[in-house]
């Protein structure tokens, strides 16, 4: 969906696209809000990012906070020999399209770039609920394996895993009963109900055991409408304690799952 490799640019869009209500806490506690509150603020972290630095990515000295910033999608999967995303690879050459171009030397102050790479792949080689689940699992698996080299690297501060995800459209299950598409069309109606990724059990399973103390989750495009044509509200972040496992439990089987992306 956009260049946001750096942390640094995920942070900001975070920081810059929060709105009151748009975020789910879990549990609804001071200390969760007083987190939000605290990776909100940009004034107060350090970037530890550096080659020579003991991560994670950023401290915040005075919260005795530290935080490690990763991404997801829907599209990386396993090949036969390394791990495979068509869009990535597609965003990349239109990336280096774009500087060969000069282009970006017209706006050399521009922070942000956008651009939606099209695969021309099928619905289910593109948008996939399995790709999505795995890489999810596979992302904080990683990090998890990290955790207590963070800790030992700054003792006494509390971690924080922020996850950036870079899935659009939201995924939805079809009803039981109906055919399950291998994409929807544009305009296309069909019948079901949506994925609350938050509450989704597979998810929680890689959350709640990932070794940080918090986790936020941030989602920024996720879209859907319902047959009156309006948009179903998410949540554009999810902060969760993990010491309290209070966040809603659904169970969603991965053969029934769809995209909305066309």
């Amino acid at each position: 969906m956009a260049f946001l490799g750096m942390e640094q640019q995920q942070l900001a869009l975070f920081r810059n696209s929060i709105e009151d209500g748009s975020v789910a806490l879990f549990p609804e506690s001071n200390e969760v809000i007083a987190i939000l509150e605290a990776v909100h603020d940009s004034r107060i972290w350090v970037d530890n990012s550096g080659k020579g630095d003991p991560p994670p990515d950023f401290l915040c000295p005075s919260g005795h906070l530290m935080m490690e910033v990763m991404g997801v999608d829907d599209h990386t999967h396993k090949g036969r020999k390394k791990l495979i995303n068509p869009y990535k690879e597609r965003e990349s050459k239109l990336k280096q399209e774009l500087i060969e171009s000069g282009i970006l030397d017209e706006f050399p102050n521009a922070q942000e770039l956008f651009v939606n790479p099209v695969t021309n792949l099928p619905g289910r080689e593109d948008h996939c609920y399995a790709f999505y689940l795995e890489e999810f699992k596979r992302v904080l698996g990683k990090h998890k394996n990290q955790a207590a080299a963070y800790h030992a690297n700054h003792p006494g501060n509390k971690l924080i895993f922020f996850v950036f995800d870079d899935s659009s459209g939201a995924y939805f299950r079809v009803a039981d009963g109906s055919p399950v598409p291998d994409a929807v069309a544009a305009g296309q109606a069909i019948k079901g109900k949506p994925h609350h990724f938050w509450a989704d059990v597979a998810f929680q399973g890689a959350i709640y055991t990932c070794g940080a103390d918090y986790l936020i989750w941030y989602a920024p495009w996720k879209y859907l409408w319902n047959d009156r044509g309006k948009q179903i509200p998410f949540p554009k972040a999810c902060v969760y304690d993990l010491s309290r496992h209070v966040a809603p439990a659904l169970d969603y089987p991965a053969e029934r799952m769809v995209s909305s992306e066309p």
